[in-house]
């Protein structure tokens, strides 16, 4: 995470992920429940995706503290730490030490009110 990106509410991140251009991807903090998470904004061919920044192989960040998660092609999410890939369609890890798992998403739901908000059971599940 640069040192210019700050917290936000859950309840942005899915305009965010929406208003990323097509094969981008951001790494931004979000206040999920009663902590701070980083997740992965991606706009992929299938649209927007949330995704926590946890690789599956271990529990680390996909970058290095820079943002960087796309790999040299610019069509998958890497993990710079031992070069997992995963497609940013659904998460699934297509290459590396945790091939066949899933990043772990992180849903963005429109309540009624037209504001959105994030609910991510993985994150209570995998906590350390």
């Amino acid at each position: 995470m640069s040192q210019g990106d700050t917290p936000f509410n859950p309840e942005d991140l899915h305009p965010l992920a929406a208003e990323l251009p097509p094969g981008e991807a951001r790494v931004v903090e979000a206040r999920i429940e009663d902590r701070i998470a980083e997740v992965i904004l991606v706009h992929s061919p299938a649209g927007p995706r949330v995704y926590l920044n946890r690789c599956r192989h271990l529990p680390i960040t996909l970058d290095w503290g820079d943002g960087e998660v796309l790999d040299e092609s610019g069509k998958l999410l890497q993990c710079r730490n031992h070069g997992a890939l995963f497609r940013p369609s659904d998460g699934l890890c297509v290459a590396g030490p945790c091939q066949g798992l899933f990043l772990i998403p992180v849903e963005a739901e429109v309540r009624r009110d037209g504001r959105s908000l994030v609910s991510e059971e993985g994150v209570t599940r995998e906590r350390a």
